[in-house]
């Protein structure tokens, strides 16, 4: 769906305070492929079906002042660049409620492209770095994380193993910590294999000359809560690397996870 129809009632009050038309809006809610699912649909608001994502035309921010007027009116904006489909890319990060008054959660690789928005990264498989002219300083990332704290039901977890960070975009959600299979896997020592040849998602994970494959996914891997969100494969934290051979050691307090050597 196109224009202001397309989004909930208060992402249309802020873009319009930042100066978006209704004609500058070429995908609100909606099921395209090419979305990953980053626009279904989460609820309705006064009559109005609505995601935390929309599009905007390749024109409608022309300028860092544009950009820095959408960031503070809480969305995480996203330049794609892309050959025959040009367009902005944004994430509206703010609590919105639907008729019954609750705050529908994002979805999971919504939360991601979140995180990285807020680490000046790009959203999509890779996470490639943002163009340093439209990614956030360290003042608009904060807020950004903030809204998505508050609102998004579930904290940024910090993974550490030895003296490195593992960047695997972990978060707490319903008291489990969840994560980026790959990274997790690849800081530990592993390789991931992914295939779709069969035309069935196809998993394997090899650590230690030791095989764990999932045909098709999450079935064979049931401990591992392993299951594709998005464009991601995404896993509980722990039952990774304990079956990968490693003690993991958990602070509610600070959010932390600190990965030991392995056993």
């Amino acid at each position: 769906m196109k224009g202001f129809v397309s989004v909930h009632p208060s992402t249309e009050k802020r873009l319009r305070r930042c100066g978006i038309k209704d004609a500058d809006v070429t995908q609100g809610v909606g099921s395209a492929t090419l979305s990953a699912g980053t626009h279904l649909k989460v609820g309705t608001c006064e009559g109005r079906a609505f995601g935390h994502c929309v599009d905007l035309r390749w024109g409608s921010v022309e300028d860092r002042a544009r950009f820095d007027r959408l960031v503070a009116a809480g969305f995480a904006p996203f330049r794609r660049d892309w050959a025959g489909n040009q367009h902005w890319h944004l994430v509206d990060c703010t609590g919105l409620k639907d008729d019954s008054g609750e705050v529908p959660a994002p979805r999971s690789l919504v939360r991601v492209q979140i995180l990285d928005f807020c680490d000046g990264r790009s959203g999509l498989v890779g996470h490639a770095p943002l163009d340093g002219a439209w990614a956030p300083d360290h003042w608009q990332a904060e807020a950004i994380e903030a809204d998505l704290i508050d609102h998004a039901n579930c904290s940024v977890v910090l993974v550490r193993m030895g003296d490195k960070w593992v960047d695997c975009y972990a978060y707490l959600e319903r008291g489990t910590v969840r994560c980026e299979l790959r990274p997790l896997v690849e800081a530990l020592g592993g390789v991931v294999r992914w295939s779709n040849a069969w035309a069935i998602p196809c998993l394997t994970v090899t650590h230690d000359k030791k095989t764990w494959e999932a045909i098709p996914l999450p079935e064979s891997i049931k401990a591992w809560r392993a299951r594709i969100e998005g464009s991601f494969v995404r896993c509980a934290l722990r039952p990774v690397a304990e079956n990968l051979g490693h003690t993991v050691e958990w602070d509610p307090q600070t959010l932390r996870v600190v990965i030991g050597k392995e056993v």
